[in-house]
């Protein structure tokens, strides 16, 4: 199921970014690269006989992969702060602080990311300065328990128009994005709750 939202979530990224590039001007076109990643485990050295890629090439990858976009993100679908030493011993914070590093912009919470406790979760995702999309969990209080339900980044384009003259031109265009806990998952929550159907 978690690979299911993972893979939802990147289409729904590209559903939205390529059919809106056609609302922009005439002539504008918007090249938007996406770097997607999910159960890293807290995998940070590169094994290559097990596939692993490791966190330092990981980073190679993803200035690679968006340099020259208008507009690069770069997306997790969680169980990415428990699972080696190097992550358990500080409770995540190295992760956290090499997921900063390497510039993410949005987080699904897995199941293992709640491990360490709701609290700490949210205390994580305070340290690594990305946007934790689990837009339907919620306190008791059925108030959002992350800070936000939905990311939105507007990529610019520059473009030289053809005339007797020559002028920039800036075109606009923003795409979304949420993300979703798989309800069973939620009973690991401690106490959090799937948001109502109201």
């Amino acid at each position: 199921m978690k690979k299911m939202v993972a893979i939802c979530m990147s289409l729904m990224l590209l559903g939205i970014a390529l059919p809106l590039s056609t609302y922009a001007a005439e002539d504008a076109e918007f090249q938007i690269k996406i770097v997607h990643t999910n159960d890293m485990h807290a995998r940070v050295l590169e094994k290559e006989e097990d596939g692993i890629i490791g966190i330092e090439r990981l980073k190679y990858i993803i200035d690679a992969h968006t340099d020259g976009a208008d507009l690069g993100l770069v997306l997790d679908s969680g169980d990415t702060f428990h699972g080696q030493s190097i992550a358990t011993l500080v409770q995540g914070e190295s992760i956290a602080r090499l997921l900063k590093a390497c510039g993410y912009d949005a987080i699904t919470a897995g199941n293992y990311d709640w491990s360490y406790g709701k609290d700490r979760l949210l205390a994580l995702s305070d340290l690594f300065g990305a946007k934790m999309l689990t837009g339907n969990v919620v306190d008791g209080d059925n108030n959002p328990f992350f800070p936000e339900e939905f990311y939105i980044r507007e990529a610019t384009n520059h473009y030289v128009a053809s005339s007797s003259y020559y002028s920039q031109l800036a075109n606009a265009l923003s795409v979304g994005g949420f993300g979703a806990c798989d309800e069973a998952l939620l009973v690991i929550g401690a106490g959090l709750v799937r948001r109502s159907k109201e």
